[in-house]
């Protein structure tokens, strides 16, 4: 700070896959890893089931504590109820992580502390932004390219439960953009365009409404990607949102 006083943050943990340098002289340079590979590399043996496990965080805790049995694990989610899903041996245990996360309408990952974290996935319409990146004398951009496309946007998302554990009609629900001011609005100059979403482990009508919400946050974001570079915030956190502000328009 201009007063002198400083202020460390941490910036993540990570496991070191790499190193290299002047083992004499240096200097040395480390590649590393957040906490998620450790859980990517060890696939399951055998299959895994979430049967029994009851609740979205139960069976997360389960998936990553069979791991990291001293990992930290935070989250504000209630209970919600989990379907009946089996993953195959050799399957991906972070993809099973992400997908059980994924059916409470939740993201899961490692914060800079390294602890997992479970948390709903921000709605962009309304969410405040954390930091803006704007361009200018003031401005933290250094450089920034963008491009227009509709590839992977959406603005609709039905979200279908099928649970082969219950002998029940699979719950269904569909979520749309229906906001007005949105350039992906359903009823608007961008058309229909539709996806669904199919998992086992989604169980109610209440649970798929939220999953449809959730991916529908995700897949109508705007037709404008940005690729850019600024000055480093090392605070900033995965689900934080940025607002990019260039000299002549907001993305």
């Amino acid at each position: 700070y201009p007063d002198g006083e400083r202020e460390l943050v941490p910036v993540g943990v990570y496991r070191i896959d790499a190193a290299s340098g002047d083992e004499d002289e240096g200097p040395v340079a480390v590649t590393g890893k957040g906490l998620e590979c450790i859980l990517q590399d060890d696939k399951f043996l055998t299959p895994w089931t979430t049967a029994g496990r009851g609740d979205v965080v139960t069976a997360l805790n389960d998936l990553i504590r069979e791991t990291l049995p001293d990992a930290a694990i935070v989250t504000d989610l209630g209970v919600v109820p989990l379907g009946t899903r089996t993953f195959d041996a050799d399957a991906d245990r972070w993809a099973a992580a992400r997908e059980i996360a994924l059916s409470a309408g939740c993201d899961i990952y490692c914060d800079a502390g390294g602890a997992f974290v479970i948390k709903a996935v921000p709605d962009l319409a309304q969410a405040a932004a954390d930091w803006d990146v704007d361009a200018g004398p003031d401005g933290v951009m250094v450089s920034s390219d963008w491009q227009m496309t509709r590839e992977g946007v959406f603005n609709a998302v039905t979200a279908v439960g099928e649970n082969a554990a219950d002998d029940t009609a699979p719950a269904t629900a569909t979520a749309y953009d229906l906001d007005t001011l949105s350039p992906t609005y359903w009823d608007g100059p961008f058309g229909h365009a539709p996806t669904r979403y199919t998992s086992s482990l989604i169980t109610n009508t209440a649970v798929a409404n939220e999953v449809a919400a959730a991916r529908l946050r995700e897949l109508r974001a705007p037709n404008t990607q940005v690729d850019l570079s600024s000055v480093p915030h090392p605070a900033l956190e995965p689900g934080d949102v940025v607002r990019v502000v260039p000299q002549d328009r907001q993305i």
